[in-house]
Order: C-alpha cells, then structure tokens, then sequence
C-alpha cells in the first residue's frame, strides 16, 4: 500500500471540475441546486470501469478538504474491513490521499450535481450493453446521496476526476 502523498499542483483538478460543471442545465431540466461549503458534506464512489486497463477504484470526497482514491484488484478498495488475506490480489492497492480548500471540495461536489447526481436515473433499456458503472453514496447539503450510475456524463466525470488526480490526460466527455 502506498502512503498518502499530495499532487504537485491542485488547480488543474479543479478547473476540469469547473469544466465538467457545464455552461447550463440541458434542456427541459431544472437548474441543478448550489452546494454549499459544509464540512458534513461526503461522497463515495465505488467505481466499476468497463476497460480491463483500468482497475476497480473507490473515490472519497470529504467536505472537511479530504480527497481519497483507493484502487486495484485487491478486496480492500472496496472493503475497509476485508479480511480474506489468501485473496489472490490482496496486495494489489494503492492509495492517494490530498487535502483540499473546503471551496475546492465543494466544486467538485457541484460537478457532478451538475452532471445529474441527485436527478432521477433514466431507466436502464434490458438487453443493453454493459457500460461502467459508478455507485455514489453520501450526504450533500442534508440531502442523502445513493445512486447507481451508468450515464455518459456522470462516467465521464468520474473518469476525468480520475484522470485529474492521477497527473494523465483527462478522458473526453
């Protein structure tokens, strides 16, 4: 496991996170509500890729400025309590952990609002393709936070975010 270590410069994450805002709601929808700075703010996001080069991760925003991404094979990604240490990939994790403004923290939580976290998921066709799939858990602004997603815009923004975090190219949306 790799100890927790801050990125060389933050600002680049946070301006794809203005990006990934939008200029506007689409069409027919409502505005998307403002969060706010609260340091009860969270959200977790376990997120399945749908490319084998890219391994499971789970992704911690804490509105007190804590940023955590937790990724690989290993069972504990996604467990904090796993405890099947004869797993085949049990060492396979690795961790980044940043400290962020509290505005910083809350842009990223409105890029995704933006991008239709708290709306009503579009219903899923059967027989459709199998795409990534991000589940996000939380609380923003008092309001609780579970979905699970597949939509372009939210994959799209977790894979920019991704990206971001780790110094490469951001995904296109």
């Amino acid at each position: 496991m790799t100890s927790p270590r801050p990125i060389r410069s933050l600002r680049p994450l946070f301006a794809m996170a203005l990006a990934l805002a939008g200029a506007c709601a689409a069409p027919g929808r409502r505005a998307p509500p403002a969060v706010s700075d609260s340091q009860l703010n969270w959200i977790e996001i376990d997120y399945r890729p749908r490319t084998a080069e890219r391994p499971p991760c789970r992704i911690t925003v804490l509105g007190v400025g804590s940023l955590r991404v937790r990724s690989g094979r290993s069972p504990l990604v996604t467990d904090d309590f796993a405890h099947d240490t004869a797993h085949p990939d049990w060492g396979d994790l690795a961790e980044q952990q940043v400290s962020l403004a509290p505005d910083d923290v809350r842009q990223v939580f409105q890029a995704f609002v933006d991008r239709g976290l708290l709306d009503e998921p579009a219903r899923r066709r059967s027989g459709a393709p199998a795409r990534a799939l991000a589940v996000f858990r939380g609380r923003l602004d008092g309001q609780r936070v579970r979905r699970l997603a597949d939509e372009p815009e939210l994959v799209a923004a977790v894979e920019r975010l991704l990206d971001s975090i780790r110094g490469g190219e951001p995904a296109a949306p």
